[in-house]
């Protein structure tokens, strides 16, 4: 079997060793470290100071998840190892609806600080508070790992560490940087031989998917309205039948425009389907969060976008200029139908105050016949187990533009940042804390994460020395990403896809990628199943775009640089109200006012033209200047 064919992003790194030089930590302080050991069974426990951490995810507007890890093999080992254990029960979100800069505001009134901040989105404003430790020394003593992972001195991971929230603008460090980037681009890490080259095929360069993400559709009912489409068991069977997938698999649905989709909808409404006592909406106008779902990733497949923009600010390849999507014509007439499918009820009126709970049951019980967005997708288990239908993906024939909104390969970033809050840690507990984040980027934890120590016994090693699993289920699960629910149980990862399942875990997976200790890789023949159909069903896969090595003019990396940005996202509540006031008019004429109403109140909280034009001054000069050529 072609192993490449499950892989979308795959990473690895050589064999750590131990700390620099110029540190003061003896080696004997890292066992973790000693390239022999891979069982992290075998480290000694550590013998020091007890630290209990809480934690603040401070990304998003959802509040932490209530499922936990209940058979977890990995956090009670890194609490053996390094003697620092999170705190879970009080440990928070931004909380529903509720973001970055309203959380904020909150601490900072009562200065109860948690340890930890990740995915900070205000960095600068803690860093002037004053409430977050510099880290610039200390992280090149204290953490090995991470120094040789991402070396400062090599300008590919410049973007890393000179990311905003790692730097908030200055010249200093205040967040550890947790990396991500493709194999692409972090290849010298883990230099393969002919015969690993041979073995691991294509699964270490995948094709890059464009496209910002499917829309999944109920099979069903998209069986009614287009015969001729493929339910999700005849995308399984064909996959089983020819291991792969052409063109005119992906695309059998011919939705090749905006007004193609909005008719679509239209179709499925006719239907008049119900679902129990409640009827089938096409699909929603609000997924019980921000407009994000619907103004950036339905917006991006309806207008060609691919992953370059969204609806906030991107880069116009045209005009040369950083723009901001949300007053593009585009946009405003995607939020005109979707109030006018709003008022003719089909779509959901109930989604524009539904909150995250009551949205996703609906969501698993069917009620939405298209979901978008692959935050706010149905939970297939749920649905398969109880449902005579499934959801399967759905991808528009849309053309991404390439000449207005080029395709960037992803530069190496930060997939999250860790600050420490002063009030909460004493400076002499830094040191650990910086062990146990170092912890997490050695071989030994990379093992931890797909397999658990081996006094776990979720696996045995063979007369040829080879591991597998004990348990069936956890095999094909490690094996396909069939069963995410099960590997959160144990709070292990596949290093697939690395799904971050939706649990009360911070999850420190450095590349988001499969590495050489992956089960996938580990072991010698992992027969084709049918459950990876559902990732070899992606246009990534028959696309043939190509990109360029380039920034994104994303509006976060303008946060702690641009004032007028800043502002904007300090008040981002009030810009997403009078947003989503727009999508419940009660008519045409009310919307436009709205809708005027919302790009008056944008620039007013500081999106304005002086605000974009200094956006497109650093972006051009500072932030990609080292790439600008390409753009042209």
């Amino acid at each position: 079997m072609k192993k490449w064919l499950a892989l979308l992003l795959v990473a690895a790194m050589t064999p750590l060793c131990a700390a620099l030089a110029e540190s003061t930590v003896t080696p004997q302080a890292y066992p973790w470290n000693d390239e022999t050991i891979l069982d992290s069974a075998l480290l000694p426990s550590w013998e020091g100071k007890q630290l209990e951490l809480t934690w603040w995810y401070g990304h998003g507007v959802d509040p932490m998840n209530p499922e936990v890890s209940t058979k977890d093999v990995v956090e009670p080992e890194i609490e053996r190892v390094t003697g620092v254990k999170i705190n879970y029960d009080e440990s928070f979100s931004n909380g529903a609806g509720t973001t970055f800069d309203v959380r904020l505001a909150m601490l900072a009134g009562t200065k109860d600080w948690p340890s930890l901040v990740t995915n900070a989105q205000l960095a600068s404003a803690l860093i002037e508070g004053g409430v977050v430790y510099d880290l610039t020394d200390l992280i090149p003593k204290y953490m090995p790992n991470l120094m040789k992972l991402i070396p400062r001195d090599d300008p590919l991971y410049r973007p890393v560490w000179e990311s905003m929230e790692i730097t908030g603008g200055t010249d200093r460090i205040w967040s550890i940087p947790i990396p991500n980037a493709s194999y692409e681009l972090t290849k010298d890490l883990w230099p393969l031989d002919e015969t690993e080259q041979a073995k691991y095929g294509k699964g270490i360069e995948p094709p890059t998917n464009f496209q910002q993400s499917a829309v999944v559709v109920r099979d069903d009912i998209l069986k009614m309205i287009y015969p001729q489409a493929k339910t999700m068991d005849e995308i399984e069977a064909l996959y089983m039948e020819k291991g792969y997938f052409d063109k005119e698999d992906v695309y059998d649905v011919p939705i090749r425009s905006a007004e193609d989709f909005y008719e679509f909808l239209r179709k499925i409404d006719a239907l008049g389907l119900t679902e129990g006592n409640q009827k089938v909406y096409s699909t929603y106008a609000s997924a019980g969060i921000d407009n994000y779902p619907l103004g950036a990733r339905l917006a991006s497949n309806l207008f060609g976008w691919g992953t370059s923009s969204d609806c906030f600010t991107y880069w116009d390849n045209v005009t040369k200029t950083v723009r901001f999507a949300a007053y593009e014509d585009e946009v405003r007439s995607l939020y005109k139908t979707f109030n006018q499918l709003v008022r003719e009820d089909v779509v959901s009126p109930e989604s524009l105050i539904d909150d995250t709970v009551a949205f996703q049951a609906k969501l698993n019980n069917g009620v939405y016949a298209v979901a978008y967005a692959e935050w706010c997708w149905p939970d297939n288990a749920v649905i398969e187990a109880n449902k005579p239908y499934r959801y399967r993906p759905l991808y528009f024939d849309i053309p991404i533009r390439t000449d207005k909104y080029p395709l960037t390969v992803a530069m190496p970033n930060i997939q999250r940042g860790i600050m420490i809050f002063k009030d909460s840690v004493k400076e002499e507990d830094l040191p650990q804390i910086l062990m146990w984040a170092d912890f997490h980027l050695s071989e030994a934890y990379a093992n931890l994460q797909y397999w658990g120590p081996s006094t776990a016994g979720l696996y045995q090693t063979n007369e040829q020395g080879e591991r597998r699993f004990t348990d069936p289920a956890i095999e094909e699960a490690s094996l396909y990403n069939n069963n995410p629910k099960l590997l959160m149980e144990y709070n292990l990862t596949n290093g697939l896809t690395n799904v971050q399942y939706k649990v009360r875990r911070l999850q420190f997976w450095p590349f988001t990628a499969a590495r050489k200790y992956s089960p996938y890789i580990v072991y010698d023949e992992v027969p084709a199943d049918k459950s990876e159909a559902r990732q070899m069903f992606s246009s990534g896969m028959v696309d043939d775009y190509r990109g360029t090595v380039s920034e994104l003019a994303f509006i976060w990396n303008f946060t702690n640089v641009v004032p007028g940005v800043e502002k904007m996202w300090a008040a981002r509540q009030t810009w997403e109200d009078t947003m989503m006031k727009s999508l419940a008019a009660q008519s045409e004429a009310e919307f436009d006012r709205l809708y005027d109403e919302f790009i008056a109140v944008s620039k007013q909280i500081g999106v304005d033209e002086d605000t974009l034009a200094a956006c497109t001054d650093y972006f051009v000069n500072t932030y990609n200047a080292a790439f600008m050529d390409a753009l042209n």
